[in-house]
């Protein structure tokens, strides 16, 4: 399965804290350069997201940090589309990958349809969860 890691070019630390991670569970990945919000022109986020939903919904403005991972995650799906790739794990560098993820990446690709929009999230922000299991929901899309 394809693994891409979403990182500000200045977090240099955080990418290399995750690709330690990754290298000792030898899972491969391909690092995607995330928008930093706080650069992109006002007129630019607006042409490119719905700043009255975000207000209707949230009550309050969308911030530049949330326009950025909203952005770089589109920009990971739009890749996957370009390059005809089916399945893919998206992490973002502050991601923490346990010793199961190999293992959950071969159970995803067996179980997801490729033909069919879907959204698996995988956490485990549990209170100390000292067995590193992990919670995987997935959504269907309509």
């Amino acid at each position: 399965m394809k693994v891409y890691v979403i990182n500000l070019i200045k977090n240099v630390k955080r990418l290399e804290l995750i690709d330690k991670r990754l290298t000792e569970l030898s899972v491969g990945y391909e690092r995607i350069e995330a928008v930093y919000g706080k650069t992109v022109p006002v007129a630019e986020k607006r042409a490119n997201s719905s700043w009255f939903w975000w207000w209707c919904i949230k009550g309050y403005p969308m911030r530049d940090g949330e326009y950025g991972c909203a952005m770089s995650h589109l920009n990971v799906y739009r890749k996957m589309v370009a390059e005809n790739v089916p399945v893919s794990c998206v992490l973002e560098d502050d991601a923490i990958p346990r010793i199961v993820l190999p293992k959950l990446l071969d159970l995803l690709e067996k179980v997801i349809d490729p033909n069919k929009p879907q959204v698996a999230l995988i956490s485990n922000h549990r209170e100390k969860d000292p067995q590193g299991e992990f919670e995987l929901k997935a959504v269907n899309s309509p």
